[in-house]
């Protein structure tokens, strides 16, 4: 998912979701696919937070966590 795992990984970490990702689908109880598309600061942000880097992967994997720990609680 060309480097969102590793976000998505360290994501599930911080939020404590008992899951680890593994590079071997075999080995997965649980498959995640999908596409991660970047998208820039607009100049507004770069210039109130001197923001160079957008951080949406960041953004987007914690809330993947943390949904996704919502739903393996529920179970």
């Amino acid at each position: 998912m060309n480097g969102f795992e590793n976000y998505l990984a360290a994501a599930f970490e911080r939020k404590k979701v008992p899951l680890t990702v593994v590079a071997d689908q075999a080995r997965a109880a649980y498959v995640i696919m999908g596409t991660s598309e970047g998208k820039k600061p607009g100049a507004m942000k770069m210039l109130v937070f001197g923001q160079i880097h957008a951080d949406g992967d960041q953004t987007t994997a914690e809330a993947c966590a943390k949904h996704l720990k919502e739903k393996l609680e529920k179970q």
